[in-house]
């Protein structure tokens, strides 16, 4: 299998960087779900141990599986099998 090098942390996008939406859907908690795409230690740990920026993204992912609890909004996972 093909290693992936260290990645290299950047900027995470504020609010103000999220384009407006430009569609007037409301959220529908009922009709909603959140998908945690790869975040199993092989992938995460690219960046390396102790990076600020990784370390926001979890915060922020565990966020919004916190309110997802909160509100009865399934939450799904997906990871890459062992080889």
């Amino acid at each position: 299998t093909m290693a992936i090098p260290k990645l290299q942390a950047y900027a995470l996008p504020g609010p103000h960087d999220i384009p407006q939406n430009k569609v007037d859907w409301a959220f529908e908690p009922q009709r909603a779900a959140l998908l945690i795409h790869d975040m199993q230690d092989y992938f995460v740990s690219f960046w390396g141990e102790n990076c600020p920026m990784m370390e926001q993204v979890i915060a922020n992912i565990a966020a919004l599986r916190d309110y997802c609890k909160q509100h009865n909004i399934p939450v799904y996972y997906t990871a890459q099998p062992k080889e």
